[in-house]
């Protein structure tokens, strides 16, 4: 199980974000763990770095979009878990805006800011 934890951190470490966001949602883009026993993937988000009080369980998924957002800057980090449902770290953290949009011009942009600590 320690070697599970290690290597879904190093995974997790390595992970490339793509991120787009558009008014009230952000999508989510990363790198599949290829650990053997991999049941799925969990995206944790919220409006300061490093607090994250959302979690959401997306399954054996490597795309997410996150819905229904007020307009804010969000931070997101992954963590996979296996079929024991033990979670590895948190991976890097990235951030997205959501702006406050006219309504009917959705206007979406790349999010290029990963903060790595």
């Amino acid at each position: 199980m320690k070697k599970l934890f290690l290597s879904l951190l190093v995974i997790s470490v390595f992970i490339l974000f793509s991120v787009y966001v558009f008014a009230g949602s952000i999508t989510i883009q990363w790198d599949a763990n290829t650990e053997p026993d991999l049941a799925g993937y969990c995206v944790h988000y919220g409006s300061s770095p490093g607090e994250y009080t959302e979690r959401v369980d997306v399954g054996n998924v490597t795309t997410y979009c996150i819905e229904g957002l007020i307009p804010d800057t969000y931070y997101i980090v992954v963590t996979a878990y296996d079929t024991s449902d033990l979670e590895s770290e948190y991976s890097n953290e990235v951030s997205g805006e959501v702006k406050n949009l006219p309504p009917g011009n959705p206007v979406g942009c790349k999010v290029v800011d990963i903060i790595n600590d």
